[in-house]
C-alpha cells in the first residue's frame, strides 16, 4: 500500500542522515523542532527548538505555520510568512531538511451546487423586487396612486434581475488554485459538468424563476392591500352620477367625484373661495358624508388628502377619506362641513351640498369596466359623470336648488 493510499497524512524525510523516516500526523497541532518537547524531534542545527508546526482541521485541511524559526520554513521553495494549505506531494522545508508531505486521496470536491448560486441571485432578487415595493408605496402614500401595472413591475424586475444574475455567474471565470501543487501532486478531476460538456441547473434556474414570478406577485398584491388600507389611497368604483355644488356667502363647494374602494368611500371635492380673507374647512370632527335616511359617515383626516385653508380668490380640489360605506343601493346623499372658519365677517356658517345622486353599486361596477383599472380619476373630473353648471362665478339658480 502506498504512502498516500494508507489512509494517514504523514511527512517523510527526504534527506540526511534520517532520510526515509515517516511521522505520521494525528488530527489537530503538531509541533515540529529540535526541542525534545516538540511532537516531532528533527535534531539538526538548522532547525529551531519550535520551528513550525501543522494542523489538520476537523474538515481534513492541513495547514502548515512557521513559528518564528531563525532559518526559515519553506514550501515548495516559497518561504512561509503565513499560514499555507499543504497538498498531497508538496514539499516542507525545515532550515537545511527536507519532507515530502503525503495525504490520503479524497473524494473530488465538487464545485458550490448550482442551485446555491441561484438561490444567492433569487435572494438579490428579492432585494431588488422590495426596493421596487418600496417605490410603489412612496408613490401610494405621497402621490395617491393607486395603479395596478406599476406593482407587477415588482415581480418582473426581481425575475429579470435573477436571470442577469445567471447569465453573469455563467460568464465569470472558474477559480484557479493559488499555487501550483508540489512533485506528486495528482491533477484534480473534472466536475460532471465539464466531464459532460452540458449546462447544468436549467430546471433549478425556470424554478427559482417561477418561485421569484409567484411570490414577488403574492408580496406585491398584499404590500399594495396593506399600503392602501394605511394610506386610504385604494382603487375603487365610482358611484357618482353628477357633479353636485353649492355656494353660500361667496364660498363654493363642489362634489366631483364619489369613489367606493374596498374599505373607504372616497369623495373629491374642490372649494373655491371669493371673500377677501382666508376661510378654513378641516376635516377633522367638521366633514360629514350623508345618505338619504341612511348613517352619516365621519371623515379620516390621516387617510385624506385636503387643503384646510383657502386663500382669497383661490380654489382647491382634495380628497376626503371616510371609513365605511354608503348603501349599496341607489341613493342621494350629501357632503357636509360642519364649521366654516373665516379671520373675517361675511363668510357663511357651515356648508352643505344639495343632495347628490350615487348609483347603485352593481351597475357602477358594471360601468366601470377593465378600461378604468380601479385607477383614480384626476382632480375635477370624474370618469362617466356629467360635469356640473357652476359658471365663472357660482352656481346657477338651478344648481342652488339642487338641480
Amino acid at each position: 500500500m502506498s504512502e498516500a493510499g494508507s489512509g494517514r497524512r504523514l511527512l517523510t524525510v527526504l534527506d540526511g542522515p534520517h532520510a526515509g523516516q515517516k511521522f505520521y500526523l494525528p488530527d489537530g497541532e503538531t509541533i515540529l523542532g529540535r526541542s525534545a518537547d516538540a511532537d516531532i524531534v528533527l535534531d539538526d542545527d538548522s532547525i529551531s527548538r519550535r520551528h513550525a508546526a501543522v494542523t489538520v482541521s476537523p474538515n481534513g485541511r492541513v495547514r502548515l505555520d512557521d513559528l518564528g524559526s531563525r532559518n526559515g520554513t519553506w514550501l515548495n521553495d516559497q518561504r512561509v510568512a503565513a499560514s499555507q494549505e499543504l497538498l498531497d506531494g508538496d514539499e516542507v522545508g525545515l532550515g537545511e531538511v527536507r519532507l515530502s508531505f503525503h495525504a490520503p486521496p479524497s473524494p473530488v470536491r465538487p464545485p458550490p451546487p448550482r442551485s446555491r448560486k441561484l438561490w444567492r441571485g433569487a435572494l438579490l432578487a428579492g432585494a431588488a423586487e422590495v426596493v421596487v415595493l418600496l417605490g410603489n408605496v412612496a408613490a401610494n402614500a405621497l402621490a395617491g396612486w393607486t395603479g395596478t401595472v406599476g406593482w407587477l413591475a415588482a415581480p418582473v424586475v426581481g425575475v429579470l434581475v435573477a436571470m442577469v444574475n445567471d447569465v453573469l455567474k455563467k460568464s465569470e471565470p472558474e477559480e484557479q488554485p493559488e499555487r501550483q501543487p508540489g512533485r506528486g501532486q495528482p491533477s484534480r478531476a473534472r466536475g460532471p459538468e465539464a466531464a459532460s460538456g452540458r449546462p447544468r441547473g436549467a430546471p433549478s434556474l425556470v424554478l427559482v424563476l417561477a418561485v421569484l414570478a409567484v411570490v414577488g406577485l403574492a408580496l406585491a398584491f398584499g404590500v399594495r392591500y396593506v399600503s392602501g388600507l394605511v394610506t386610504g389611497n385604494e382603487p375603487g368604483v365610482e358611484r357618482l352620477e353628477a357633479q353636485q355644488g353649492i355656494e353660500r356667502s361667496g364660498v363654493a363647494l363642489t362634489v366631483l367625484s364619489v369613489l367606493e374602494t374596498d374599505h373607504f368611500t372616497q369623495v373629491r371635492a374642490s372649494v373655491r373661495n371669493s371673500l377677501e380673507f382666508t376661510v378654513t374647512l378641516p376635516v377633522y370632527k367638521n366633514a360629514v358624508l350623508t345618505p338619504d335616511g341612511g348613517e352619516s359617515l365621519e371623515a379620516d383626516p390621516f387617510r385624506s388628502s385636503w387643503t384646510d385653508s383657502i386663500p382669497p380668490g383661490a380654489e382647491r380640489q382634495g380628497r376626503i377619506t371616510f371609513p365605511g360605506h354608503l348603501p349599496a343601493a341607489r341613493t342621494a346623499a350629501t357632503l357636509s362641513f360642519s364649521t366654516v372658519f373665516g379671520q373675517g365677517f361675511g363668510g357663511p356658517a357651515s356648508l352643505t351640498t344639495p343632495p347628490f345622486v350615487l348609483k347603485d353599486l352593481a351597475s357602477a361596477r358594471a360601468t366601470a369596466g377593465a378600461a378604468h383599472d380601479g385607477e383614480h380619476a384626476p382632480l375635477g373630473r370624474a370618469p362617466g359623470v356629467v360635469r356640473g353648471r357652476l359658471g365663472p362665478r357660482g352656481p346657477t339658480e338651478s344648481d342652488r336648488a339642487g338641480g
